[in-house]
């Protein structure tokens, strides 16, 4: 990743709240348009308010990534799982209106040299069986279906595909 591109990358702070649950809405009601959008909304009170998200950007071994082109465009929650050596991107969202840009491309490599700088040999993350652009995206970056589990969000039940990249040191 060029230092051009990383420099729009950066940690989310707490000023950032109010527009990390706008992209996130806007986001899941573009990207999640087989489920309800009352559960939609009951999902992002219920693990993304204000108070979840303050506690969140000060959770040990998670880290809360925004990309910021003068406003938030893009969302990257990291999980670092040393017990079980695990690396997990929780999400990663990128406003409708900035997707095609090369965001998420940055956003995922930022991601995986993260993991890499913390001596993880692979990155998983889990995407909606429904959601076929973004399996599609991640698949031709690489990732590889491993499992698949149920997820829930409000009173809808969707099935997730656990997706796996390995990753070298260098």
């Amino acid at each position: 990743m060029s230092p051009d591109n990383s420099i729009n990358i950066r940690s989310a702070e707490q000023k950032d709240l109010i527009e990390i649950r706008e992209l996130l809405r806007t986001t899941w009601y573009d990207a999640y348009d087989f489920i309800p959008k009352e559960d939609l909304d009951w999902y992002l009170d219920a693990n993304y308010s204000d108070v979840k998200l303050k506690e969140l950007l000060k959770t040990d071994r998670e880290e809360c990534f925004v990309y910021d082109d003068g406003a938030l465009s893009g969302w990257m929650r990291l999980r670092l799982d040393d017990d079980n050596n695990i690396f997990s991107i929780i999400s990663l969202y990128v406003l409708p209106s900035h997707q095609g840009k090369g965001i998420g491309k940055q956003l995922l490599n930022f991601a995986c040299e993260f993991a890499l700088e913390y001596r993880f040999e692979k990155v998983t993350l889990g995407v909606m069986t429904q959601n076929e652009k973004s399996a599609k995206w991640y698949k031709d970056q690489g990732f590889e279906v491993i499992g698949k589990e149920p997820f829930i969000m409000g009173k809808t039940e969707v099935e997730h595909l656990i997706m796996e990249k390995v990753i070298f040191f260098q």
